[in-house]
């Protein structure tokens, strides 16, 4: 079970994947304190349990009617943050890299693209090597336990998530949104949790006082990430006496998003964005929402 420091601060997350050949994977997460009454009000006059983007949708020009209440759905989904995905961004890198017996073990070029794609993708995170990089941030006495990679190498990830590259998107996803914290600002990497002890006190104890809860997708990307989390939690209670009490409970949570507001505004984010990449670029979803990542560096 993962560690974290107990807090009220959460953040819940859904997400959805645009069309194409390379799928962008697009993570929408809304934090606790964020405001929900417009979409409170929505479900009402929609009669409706639970309340998706495609109800928005749907009802688009009916809500436009009111100029003040399309301000205030529009206000509301826009306070979540963006997480984007885009093996396709490694395309052109992994072409150049290519060799035959890649290819051949692959079964063809374009499976071995989407494979080398998929490992940046996970290198990319920063969960990847983690036992290596925890040893150059954190000052942990007991080294010795930071020897192995092992479940940390993007090959091993891969093989825990079941070896499927849809899983891979998927974690790489929440991982990056597991370290999406306000010590980290635009132009920033996820990974900078780990560019030096100086960094790792300032960003590493938010990562772990904010618990993260996503709609029922991907268990497996759940149980690796709490394993991740339990290094991390280790390494900073070890090293630091004054980071206060850590709790047994789950950093990162699937639950049914017919419970909580906050998926259910994450939903709809998540589908407004993409369709924004459906004709745009990441960059412009900073026109809409707070904050947007790709492949874990922050743009707004």
């Amino acid at each position: 079970m993962a560690l974290i420091i107990p807090t009220s601060t959460s953040s819940y997350g859904d997400a959805t994947k645009t069309s194409g050949r390379f799928q962008k994977y697009v993570l929408a997460q809304m934090r606790s304190d964020a405001d929900l009454e417009w979409l409170r009000h929505i479900r009402s006059q929609l009669v409706k349990q639970e309340l998706k983007y495609d109800d928005i949708k749907k009802n688009k020009y009916r809500f436009q009617r009111d100029p003040a209440l399309w301000a205030r759905i529009q206000n509301g989904f826009g306070q979540a943050t963006i997480i984007v995905i885009d093996p396709g961004k490694y395309e052109t890198l992994v072409r150049d890299r290519i060799q035959d017996l890649d290819i051949e073990k692959a079964g063809s070029e374009a499976k071995a693209i989407v494979e080398a794609c998929v490992s940046e993708v996970l290198s990319g995170t920063p969960i990847a090597y983690l036992p290596e990089s925890l040893h150059r941030a954190i000052p942990w006495a007991h080294q010795e336990a930071l020897t192995t990679l092992e479940r940390f190498t993007p090959a091993d990830i891969l093989s825990a998530l079941g070896g499927a590259p849809q899983h891979a998107v998927i974690f790489a996803a929440r991982a990056h949104a597991v370290f999406d914290v306000p010590a980290l600002d635009a132009d920033s990497r996820t990974t900078d949790a780990f560019r030096s002890p100086r960094a790792a006190r300032l960003i590493l104890p938010e990562v772990l006082a904010t618990a993260r809860h996503f709609d029922i997708e991907n268990p497996n990307t759940v149980t690796l990430l709490n394993a991740a989390v339990d290094r991390i939690a280790d390494a900073m209670a070890e090293a630091f006496d004054d980071l206060g009490s850590i709790a047994e409970q789950p950093l990162v949570i699937e639950t049914d998003s017919r419970g909580y507001d906050e998926l259910q505004a994450s939903d709809i984010a998540a589908g407004w964005a993409r369709e924004m990449l459906e004709v745009g670029e990441p960059r412009s979803l900073g026109d809409r929402f707070e904050r947007v990542w790709l492949n874990g560096v922050r743009l707004k």
